[in-house]
């Protein structure tokens, strides 16, 4: 088990110190290979301080928008939701997924968005893109959990969380969400 985790660290930190490069920021097949790594590891953290800085890494990577246009509109949404206006935060992120429809972030973004203006109906609508887009966003999960329970429809839960433990046993085991 041990070898597992320094395994974990080390792909962890090889992604981390790739994660900014600009080859790396625009290499969509690198970063999805990054990604992978960074989900085997994540998936075979012995510790939570291995898969925090798993999850970490991650979600660095989803942060990283396609090009440096999608990446202002992400972070001026980013900023314009930080202030709750939601306004010009929906304006930024329907553009953003408009321009950038495969962009799981941009989806969840906007999930996320909706979802703080107790816009559920809508915001699960995103989570599922994003989960189309991406299968594996434990955010996304975490969130379609939320609104399944704020809606009283708790059946669908056991199932996410059987999914969130096969994405971190350790982080994600047994009392989520």
């Amino acid at each position: 088990m041990r070898q597992i985790g320094w395994t974990a660290a080390l792909v962890i930190g090889l992604a981390l110190s790739q994660a900014h490069s600009p080859a790396a920021a625009y290499d969509e097949v690198a970063r999805a290979q990054e990604r992978a790594d960074l989900f085997m590891a994540l998936k075979a953290a012995s510790t939570e301080k291995i898969a925090a800085a798993a999850v970490s890494a991650i979600w660095e990577h989803w942060q990283t928008a396609p090009d440096a246009d999608a990446q202002r509109l992400l972070n001026d949404a980013q900023l314009h939701l930080r202030a709750a206006r939601f306004d010009l935060a929906m304006q930024r992120l329907d553009t953003l997924v408009s321009s950038e429809p495969d962009y799981a972030e941009g989806w969840n973004t906007r999930a996320t968005a909706l979802f703080m203006q107790e816009k559920y109906d809508e915001s699960l609508s995103d989570v599922e893109t994003t989960l189309l887009l991406e299968p594996r966003h434990f955010g996304a999960l975490s969130g379609k959990a939320m609104i399944l329970e704020i809606q009283g429809r708790t059946d669908g839960l056991p199932l996410i969380r059987r999914r969130l433990s096969d994405i971190s046993p350790v982080l994600f085991g047994s009392d989520t969400p």
